[in-house]
């Protein structure tokens, strides 16, 4: 038994519990087992600088105490994840026979790898905080982002968002759902960032389908929320990212050998900066699947490219161009899924609990699977149609949220409208609120117009320009 569980908390009396200086009048066994109650980091911080003798008893045992903490803040549920994306992290910046990640695949998600509690050494506890604060991050700015979004067609819940977590109780549920899909995402990214190995025992994309397959139904759709969120948020990148691209094409002016070439042939596959942005880069969807490799440089490499607010920070964020386009996608990994097993368990499971649990998924799980076939099942091109629809769905995050916040939002509701009326017979439709965001939410591809072809018309005016003069000096007939 370690010296945080010896003294359980509910032998402190309550008015001990309230008053500062009867805290610090408690036996020091008791003092450390507080220490290592604490939920978080914060909390032991406002606790050190309230309280010398909780400071003092601190400095005793630093590393045990952080240690349980670290545990606390990550929560047990997900700590063996963290623990996983910590001991894969090697594999990011180290070039290793694929067979490591086989050997961690087939112990992946089975109750034997599911690690028991320990004491962790300091660094190993600062590590841990370290991803789990860039977990937090994107937890929050998803939560943030997915509710603006829906205020924007479903007006009612705007005045909820003058603060979520009163109005909506997101506090527990929607963020172990949200860490554990970001901690999932981040440890695919480890395990598949560099497919370039050549001694594959097999290929990558049946590795990275093999991580997939080993996630729940329910929790490979948390992982394709925060997926969706990501494309999201990088395709607004992107957006900054040309802007910047005609601004500086504009101030940079025209090539030297303009009156020559009727286009701009700066466009072309010699510069991959340049074939970013071109008509035939676009063709070859570049910018699609840099977004996909993206997703797998890190969420410190995505936080730092969401967070580039200058056009230089912006340039940098981009990384090598050359490297960043993976062979192998999400997507690709997705199509060479098993097919979706049929899950009479979660509806009995749902129906014993009645509770929000991080074991089975939320209520919009089981109404979605009713409502429309899984891509998944049969395959995931065999229902191609179903695409839209679940894409809608992974959109605003419908796996995320909690029942509460589900019923709050009223998104799976059915309500009674009028479509038409004909020689005085209406029909009447009855229709889920869900089922109004079809067509928008879903990661839309980047299929607009080219910067090259946005920038044609500066570089056919500097041409004519350049043309009147030459021909004016007598440099042509």
């Amino acid at each position: 038994m370690d010296k945080f569980s010896r003294v359980p908390m509910a032998s402190l009396p309550a008015s001990t519990q309230s008053s500062s200086s009867s805290l610090e009048s408690l036996p020091v066994e008791i003092q450390v087992h507080i220490l290592g109650s604490l939920p978080d980091v914060k909390t032991l911080g406002s606790l050190l600088r309230a309280s010398p003798q909780y400071l003092q008893v601190y400095q005793d045992v630093r590393e045990d105490a952080i240690s349980q903490i670290v545990c606390n803040q990550i929560t047990p549920a997900i700590l063996p994840l963290a623990i996983n994306v910590l001991q894969q992290s090697y594999l990011r910046s180290h070039r290793r026979p694929r067979s490591k990640v086989l050997e961690f695949l087939e112990t992946f998600k089975e109750p034997q790898s599911i690690l028991p509690q320990t004491t962790f050494s300091l660094e190993i506890s600062k590590k841990l905080l370290k991803i789990h604060y860039i977990v937090e991050y994107f937890a929050d700015a998803f939560i943030t982002d997915r509710l603006n979004r829906l205020s924007k067609y479903i007006p009612q819940i705007a005045p909820l968002l003058v603060d979520a977590n009163a109005s909506l109780g997101i506090l527990g549920i929607e963020h172990h759902r949200l860490t554990r899909a970001f901690y999932h995402l981040e440890l695919y990214g480890s395990l598949f960032y560099d497919p370039e190995i050549a001694d594959d025992v097999i290929a990558v994309q049946e590795q990275s389908s093999l991580f997939l397959a080993k996630l729940p139904g329910w929790e490979t759709e948390e992982f394709l929320c925060v997926h969706e969120y990501l494309l999201d948020s990088l395709s607004g990148y992107l957006d900054q990212v040309e802007e910047d691209f005609i601004q500086d094409y504009v101030e940079d002016g025209p090539p030297t050998d303009i009156a020559k070439n009727p286009y701009d042939m700066r466009f072309n596959h010699d510069d991959e900066y340049w074939y970013f942005f071109s008509m035939d880069g676009q063709d070859a969807r570049i910018q699609n699947r840099w977004m996909e490799g993206s997703l797998t440089r890190g969420l410190k490499t995505l936080q730092d490219i969401l967070e580039s607010h200058t056009a230089d920070e912006r340039y940098d964020s981009l990384g090598d161009l050359t490297i960043d386009r993976p062979r192998n996608t999400i997507k690709q990994a997705l199509d060479a899924l098993p097919c979706l097993r049929d899950q009479p368990e979660v509806s009995r499971c749902k129906i014993a609990t009645r509770i929000n649990s991080l074991e089975s998924p939320n209520d919009a799980w089981p109404w979605a699977l009713k409502k429309w076939a899984h891509p998944r099942k049969g395959g995931l091109r065999s229902h191609s149609s179903t695409h839209q629809q679940y894409n809608a769905l992974r959109g605003w995050g419908y796996l995320i949220w909690s029942d509460e916040t589900l019923g709050i939002l009223g998104l799976l509701e059915k309500r009674q409208s009028t479509d038409w009326t004909y020689k005085e017979k209406t029909a009447v439709i009855h229709s889920y609120r869900a089922e109004d965001l079809t067509g928008r939410f879903g990661n839309q591809e980047r299929r607009g117009t080219a910067v090259e072809v946005r920038t044609r018309s500066q570089y056919e005016l500097w041409r004519k320009e350049a043309l009147e003069a030459m021909q004016s000096s007598g440099s042509i007939n």
